[in-house]
């Protein structure tokens, strides 16, 4: 499958939970913003850039998946993203990250099956409301 089919079905995946889980969401249309989608819950908008990986790596008995943090734009800054949305496709598990914790970095690794730095952004829509 290809690199763009991969984003786009993780973006659509993104759209549906979001909804599932009560945000309102607007599709940046196009590709000229650095988000992808903006969420409102009860007023509160959030620029939410949807990020995926579809394979992990294993070493020393370890499952890491490595989530790329740019484009050709560079490495997005707070004042364009607000939020992270990672989706690790094969465990079909979401991480919502704030853009302050990654801002600068080209990518990020997360090792779901262990206690990371990135473990209490597992699952954490709440983030969003």
């Amino acid at each position: 499958m290809e690199r763009k089919t991969k984003g786009n079905i993780a973006e659509l995946r993104f759209l549906l939970k979001a909804i599932d889980l009560g945000l309102n969401v607007s599709y940046s249309y196009g590709e000229t913003a650095r988000y992808d989608f903006i969420t409102d819950y009860l007023g509160r908008l959030s620029r939410v850039q949807v990020k995926s990986c579809w394979e992990g790596t294993i070493r020393n008995n370890t499952v890491s998946y490595v989530i790329n943090l740019h484009s050709l734009s560079g490495s997005y800054k707070e004042s364009e993203v607000d939020f992270i949305a990672g989706y690790l496709a094969p465990l079909d598990l979401w991480y919502i990250i704030p853009i302050a914790e990654v801002a600068g970095k080209s990518g990020i690794t997360i090792y779901p099956h262990t206690e990371d730095i990135y473990q209490k952004y597992r699952k954490a829509w709440e983030l969003l409301r």
